[in-house]
């Protein structure tokens, strides 16, 4: 409900063989953008994926959902993580 009316794209850049992760993940940021810039559409790009020790998402997938919004031209970026330091992404 909190997108409604909300321009909504999703793009899935998991690796091969990756399970999803559960639906949902980033649902409130995107909730918080669409309320803050109600003109501006939003790019969900998906590198989330659920393995043994619960969802992840890697370095490589990361990368890859960055560089496919900087050749979509994306303005504003958000990119919310959780877990243990990473040496790649810190």
């Amino acid at each position: 409900p909190g997108l409604s009316g909300t321009r909504l794209e999703r793009e899935t850049l998991r690796g091969p063989g990756r399970r999803a992760s559960r639906p949902g993940h980033g649902t409130a940021v995107a909730v918080r953008l669409a309320q803050a810039a109600p003109e501006a559409g939003l790019i969900a790009f998906d590198v989330f994926h659920s393995g043994p020790d619960g969802e992840a998402a890697d370095a490589f997938d990361v990368a890859a959902a960055l560089d496919r919004a900087a050749a979509r031209r994306v303005a504003v970026a958000n990119l919310s993580f959780a877990g243990p330091g990473n040496a790649v992404v810190e």
